[in-house]
């Protein structure tokens, strides 16, 4: 389990301690190959054909193909499976999170960083940027005092709110998770209740509703074929149905893929949450600041100069005041 958890959280640093060798039997892991594990189904048996094409008959080159100009086909359990595929759903799920975390750079936007503890996970509560980390104090023999300041402030000046001393966020957290561990376990209870509730029968009727609407659609295609073929309808009626038909298919496909991606997310949430009891058991109430727990914990934050609200990656949120000096539930 400790593999499968270790492709999930992509810590290339665990590939190396164990002993673990890349696809190319080197010690050191590369970002880019774990991220081509993730992202090719291959992995847990399931295979996409027609990634390339040729433009034409003669052409020696071949071009990628995006799904539009020619069709992509997904075919599941072709080729023999190397990871589970409830662990390479979490994975993508993992993946589809961390796309939208981006780095706080003065154009508001970049990659995912991990360059501080707190980047790409603070967001302005006012306006909705990012926060980046800003230095005070550039004489020399004067420490340097660390905030964390709204980009949309620091470069355009049109956001109101002021930057926050990095020092404040942390002993936000330490309260917040102090209050986490106090809570003897109801929380965690509460959300895994809740996670079970979302994730239970109804989203997968939802899924089977949608095949069998598509299967429909499909059935329709065939019967508008043989119409068109028999003369009981023009070529132009034809194109006409063909067309609407593709774009209800497109339509459903998408509300389909919508809900396997919530129904995946949730699921990773109840992961996670295992991982984040687990911590919690084993923590103790303190005032020194974790770096390694809130990475591990805490998904975002959002935060004004008043009050900090810390997203949990299994879905507690729970904020403190800074004036009031107390978690706010």
């Amino acid at each position: 389990m400790r593999q499968d958890f270790l492709l999930l959280a992509g810590r290339i640093i665990w590939l190396r301690e164990d002993g673990i060798k890349s696809p190319f039997k080197r010690e050191d892991w590369a970002t880019t190959t774990i991220l081509s594990i993730i992202r090719n189904p291959k992995y847990c048996g399931d295979a996409i054909m027609g990634k390339t094409y040729k433009p034409d008959v003669v052409s020696a080159k071949r071009l990628k193909n995006d799904g539009v100009i020619r069709d992509l086909f997904y075919i599941p359990d072709c080729v023999p499976q190397i990871i589970p595929k409830e662990i390479f759903n979490l994975a993508k799920a993992e993946d589809e999170r961390r796309s939208n975390l981006r780095s706080a750079s003065k154009t508001g936007s970049g990659r995912f960083s991990n360059k501080f503890v707190f980047s790409g996970m603070l967001t302005c509560a006012s306006c909705g940027s990012k926060l980046r980390r800003w230095a005070n104090g550039y004489q020399e023999g004067v420490k340097k005092t660390y905030y964390w300041i709204c980009i949309n402030k620091q470069t355009f000046r049109e956001c109101k709110e002021k930057p926050v001393d990095e020092t404040w966020i942390e002993k936000a957290f330490v309260k917040v998770l102090n209050s986490l561990i106090g809570s003897g376990g109801d929380f965690i209870a509460t959300l895994r209740e809740n996670i079970k509730a979302e994730i239970g029968d109804s989203i997968l009727q939802e899924i089977e509703a949608i095949d069998e609407q598509i299967a429909g659609l499909q059935a329709e295609v065939l019967k508008h074929s043989k119409d068109n073929r028999g003369g009981l309808i023009s070529n132009t009626e034809y194109d006409d149905l063909i067309a609407e038909n593709e774009q209800q298919q497109i339509t459903l496909t998408l509300e389909k893929n919508a809900k396997i991606l919530k129904s995946e997310g949730m699921r990773l949430k109840e992961y996670r949450l295992d991982e984040i009891e687990r911590i919690l058991i084993e923590a103790v109430q303190g005032d020194l600041f974790d770096p390694q727990i809130f990475k591990e914990l805490v998904e975002t934050a959002t935060m004004t100069r008043e009050k900090i609200t810390f997203t949990f990656k299994c879905g507690i949120e729970l904020s403190y005041d800074f004036k009031e000096a107390r978690v706010v539930a």
